[in-house]
């Protein structure tokens, strides 16, 4: 099997970035002579830049009263809950510090009404795309 280590598909900077210890530590379990050069202190020019080529974004993915979307920057997310009309935007990996909520209707719901839809989204993000919020 051949790793590029020249090329990362990401769907941003961040999200290439989050991918290189992942990237080095499958190079080095097949032998990449890069690693084995940095092991052995080896004077093998290490490649000086690495090009982050954006990928598509993801399809939209529904299930039941959620829907999920890549962001128009590609640097997070926007779940939408269907049936309350409450839009929720984040970072990728940083749900709990970044959500900005939206109501789709100009006014919004309860206090506890809002309180219960967003656990609700929490715990069907954490269900179904743990992977994006954390």
């Amino acid at each position: 099997m051949r790793l590029d280590l020249n090329n990362i598909e990401a769907t941003s900077q961040d999200d290439a970035i989050g991918k290189i210890p992942g990237i080095l530590e499958r190079a080095d379990k097949l032998g990449h002579p890069l690693i084995e050069a940095i092991k052995a202190d080896s004077p093998e020019p290490v490649p000086a830049k690495i090009d982050i080529k954006p990928v598509a974004a993801p399809p939209p993915v529904r299930e039941g009263r959620f829907l999920l979307q890549g962001s128009a920057d590609r640097k997070g997310w926007v779940v939408t809950d269907l049936d309350y009309g409450v839009v929720v935007t984040f970072r990728n990996h940083r749900f709990d510090t970044t959500k900005k909520i939206t109501f789709l209707d100009d006014k919004p719901a309860d206090h506890l009404v809002t309180a219960r839809i967003l656990r609700e989204m929490g715990d069907w993000l954490g269900e179904n795309h743990k992977d994006k919020i954390i």
